[in-house]
């Protein structure tokens, strides 16, 4: 889901930024249209066109997630296209799509490193999510949003085992991305190497 979000949001995030204007517009008003809805709203719409399934999820939120990395990678190459090395670049003959995906967006994914381990994280979740309403991963196919509706039920008879330890991993997982992405953040930004 990640990848199908970072390709989207990785092609028309640096092309809006780079020539701005009206074509910074459309891009960022389609962007502001996905923000606009309620996510996991949009993603139940979406995978009730498409059907349940194991790869119908991963779609519906790959597609539904571009917008964020979009917006992200805008903001810095916003920050570099005016860059000598942008000059240097355009100076030799390179073309505007080499100069932004050979020259600028390499230069702009530190921010785009940590919005990638935040929405593994959140992809996680929203996956748990729709399993646990029914409408996701479908068995025989595992998933702890499933398991912990199933074991539920086992939950009065006494069975709280059942229902911890996929909450449990589940928790501890995303859990996981989440610091990564904040160690990530503290890592590569370069205010608190002061």
């Amino acid at each position: 889901a990640t990848a199908i979000a970072l390709a989207i949001g990785l092609t028309l995030g640096p092309i809006s930024g780079f020539y701005g204007g009206w074509v910074d517009s459309v891009i960022m008003r389609m962007a502001d249209v996905f923000f606009a809805f309620p996510y996991i709203l949009f993603v139940l719409l979406l995978l009730f066109v498409l059907g349940p399934g194991f790869i119908n999820v991963f779609i519906a939120i790959g597609i539904l997630s571009w917008a964020s990395y979009a917006r992200i990678n805008r903001g810095s190459v916003l920050s570099v296209r005016n860059m000598e090395f942008v000059e240097a670049a355009r100076a030799q003959g390179a073309t505007d799509l080499r100069i932004i995906f050979r020259h600028v967006l390499p230069n702009t994914m530190a921010p785009v490193y940590v919005a990638i381990a935040m929405g593994v994280g959140g992809a996680i979740l929203t996956e748990a999510a729709l399993s646990f309403l029914g409408i996701g991963i479908q068995p025989p196919d595992a998933s702890w949003g499933s398991m912990i509706s199933q074991y539920q039920t086992y939950l009065g008879a006494g069975s709280w085992w059942m229902l911890l330890f996929p909450a449990l991993a589940l928790v501890i997982t995303v859990f996981g991305f989440i610091s990564f992405g904040n160690g990530l953040r503290d890592a590569t930004d370069p205010k608190l190497k002061e």
